[in-house]
């Protein structure tokens, strides 16, 4: 017992250890943008123009065009120094003491909850590992489990674990079976609520008109800041076409989702198609000179490993209309992730085309571990598309894929 009390508050101590270290340490990199890195870029966009030239991918006339304003933007880059940010020293010490203050707190917390301290100490079950389970075996399991409940029909757990393992199995009418007696057994709550709703949406095609909506909205009323009941209020009010109220429900859920996490990722671009939708998307009242795009840009953890020692990371911004040559592009050392990086018209390629004057673009980030600007086998990419200059927020960009020439 003491044994397992002294491991607990070593790895609390550890855990507080490496959130305090992140917050203090992270700042964002001062960018190393230079004409040098532009005209690197705009040299490599030339060679390949000769290269679909002789390929034949493009005519005479649409390189000659092409060519001439490549060399003009060469020409009349400009050197452009941009001074990083500061941090807010004291800002990350608050956020330091609160973590001091909060981490055991909500450990505690949580475990006399959710955790069994009853079994601190007993002796654990031989489990073989020799052998994965079957599909027969998980079948045996779940019958089991069922005619277990028919003998004790108040077993939440039970319950919970027969509904969990139906979804699974898509076996959606005895989910929505076990949804309906947790819903008895556990009273009118949100989880039981979210229950009904997946089981009924799942058995409808993922089809959330009527009861499922009527359930969301109940959820709304029980817990307005409900994440997975604003994520499906937002689906269900698109099923019917009402798109600013989707807007609406998801805008209220984007700072309630971890950054650098695929949901968030995904729902930025939910909500940047919605306002194009809506025709929101344009802003007469922005100036096209001051519009700036804010990308927070995460690494996958399978990748870690994959990162030379002196690799650059580059973050480019195209147009959607297929354009190569990027609108503007950042560059800065690989140090840790994630980092924040800002697109704006100090850095765009060519004087003429500014990020105000694109209505949707593509952000891609590359990890180049040559610190080449073309890319090569090993480089480690991830891109975001749909993505409204306007749109205001930052950008969550995670980097998932390696480059396999």
């Amino acid at each position: 017992m003491l044994l397992f009390w002294l491991i607990s508050l070593l790895l609390i101590l550890l855990t507080l250890a490496i959130c305090i270290r992140t917050v203090m340490l992270s700042q964002r990199p001062e960018h190393e943008d230079s004409p040098t890195l532009q005209k690197d870029i705009l040299q490599q966009q030339l060679a390949e123009l000769e290269i679909d030239l002789e390929n034949g991918t493009i005519t005479e006339q649409e390189a000659a065009n092409s060519r001439r304003e490549i060399e003009t933007a060469i020409n009349s880059i400009k050197s452009v120094s941009t001074a990083g940010k500061n941090e807010r020293l004291q800002l990350k010490r608050l956020t330091a003491l609160s973590l001091t203050a909060f981490v055991p707190l909500f450990v505690l917390i949580m475990y006399s909850n959710l955790g069994r301290p009853d079994l601190v100490g007993q002796q654990p079950l031989q489990a073989s590992q020799d052998q994965p389970i079957t599909p027969e075996q998980v079948e045996e399991m779940v019958a089991g489990l069922e005619q277990r409940l028919q003998d004790n029909p108040e077993d939440i757990e039970g319950w919970q674990m027969f509904y969990r393992s139906n979804m699974v199995l898509e076996r959606y009418a005895k989910a929505k079976q076990a949804a309906e007696k947790l819903f008895q057994l556990e009273g009118e709550t949100p989880e039981s609520l979210l229950r009904l709703v997946d089981a009924l949406a799942m058995e409808n095609e993922e089809q959330l008109a009527g009861k499922p909506a009527e359930y969301i909205q109940r959820i709304l009323e029980l817990e307005p800041d409900n994440a997975s009941a604003l994520w499906l209020a937002g689906m269900a009010a698109t099923e019917r076409g009402e798109l600013q109220q989707a807007l609406n429900y998801w805008e209220r859920l984007l700072p309630r989702i971890e950054d650098g996490t695929e949901p968030k990722q995904q729902l930025q671009q939910m909500i940047a198609s919605t306002r194009q939708q809506l025709g929101m998307d344009i802003d007469s009242n922005v100036d096209p000179d001051l519009v700036s795009l804010v990308v927070n840009v995460y690494l996958a953890p399978a990748l870690s490993d994959n990162i030379a020692e002196n690799a650059m990371l580059f973050v480019y911004a195209r147009s959607e209309d297929g354009d190569s040559i990027p609108i503007a592009v950042v560059r800065e050392p690989v140090t840790e992730f994630p980092v924040q990086v800002t697109l704006d018209n100090t850095n765009v390629m060519m004087p003429s085309r500014k990020l105000g004057d694109f209505k949707r673009v593509q952000l891609i980030a590359r990890v180049s571990n040559s610190g080449q600007a073309k890319p090569e086998n090993g480089d480690l990419v991830g891109a975001v598309s749909n993505i409204s200059p306007l749109l205001g927020n930052p950008i969550d960009l995670i980097i998932r894929e390696k480059i396999q020439l």
